[in-house]
């Protein structure tokens, strides 16, 4: 269940599916509360570049090589976002493999 006056942000969609998404949740469950908002391709353009950049550092420091495509999760995309947003964002739970190994993300951000 959604909470009271929410906003969902919706990356990854074609017009037409936010368009049914945003009737959905007006229409058949009745929720005016609840703003639906359809976000640019630059934030998850920003959010890879920013993966990109972090996956460079990570390797650099000897951890990777990574697998995968070069996908920013909608969490790193909503990081991004917010950090355009908030004077401050706190992110908890970075990285799979990153975390359990001991390296943190003071060397993504240039600090050893």
């Amino acid at each position: 269940p959604l909470e009271d006056k929410v906003s969902l942000l919706v990356t990854r969609a074609t017009g037409q599916e936010f368009e049914l998404l945003r009737d959905h949740v007006a229409d058949t469950l009745a929720r005016r509360d609840v703003e639906v908002l359809y976000l640019s391709s630059r934030a998850p353009s920003a959010a890879a570049a920013l993966l990109r950049e972090y996956r460079a550092r990570a390797c650099a420091h000897g951890v990777g090589p990574h697998t995968g495509l070069n996908v920013p999760s909608s969490g790193l995309v909503a990081a991004v976002l917010l950090t355009h947003l908030c004077d401050r964002v706190d992110v908890y739970g970075l990285g799979g493999g990153v975390a359990s190994s001991g390296w943190g993300a003071g060397a993504v951000q240039g600090s050893d």
